[in-house]
């Protein structure tokens, strides 16, 4: 059985706690309000119990390469004396890699969300 969140109101009283008991058992999850101080210390704490990664890290990794290639060459001379040809050529490139890496820390309901904290 998946571990899900299921939220029960109503007045003192009526039945919510023998309700869960008959329908879910023994399978419960019990939260006391004295340890949770805020609404991102409750959500911790269920996601938590429902093993949602508290973290996560994005890799990046982007690749340049280039590459400039040049040709000259040229003919001088006299008529019917002297003609030199010459010809000249070359070639440059490199690459470079660059990376990043991000980690985010989630806390709270927003665990999961593309907006959660980075650090």
């Amino acid at each position: 059985m998946p571990k899900m969140i299921i939220s029960l109101t109503g007045p003192s009283k009526s039945g919510k706690t023998v309700l869960v008991k008959k329908v879910v058992g023994e399978n419960l999850k019990p939260l006391s309000g004295a340890t949770i101080r805020s609404g991102d210390a409750l959500w911790s704490k269920v996601l938590g119990w429902m093993e949602v990664p508290d973290q996560r890290t994005e890799k990046t990794e982007t690749a340049i390469s280039m590459e400039a290639t040049t040709n000259a060459g040229g003919k001088i001379g006299v008529p019917l004396v002297v003609q030199v040809e010459a010809k000249a050529g070359g070639k440059l490139g490199g690459e470079r890699t660059y990376g990043q890496e991000k980690t985010f820390h989630q806390w709270g309901l927003g665990a999961g969300h593309p907006g959660n904290r980075q650090q």
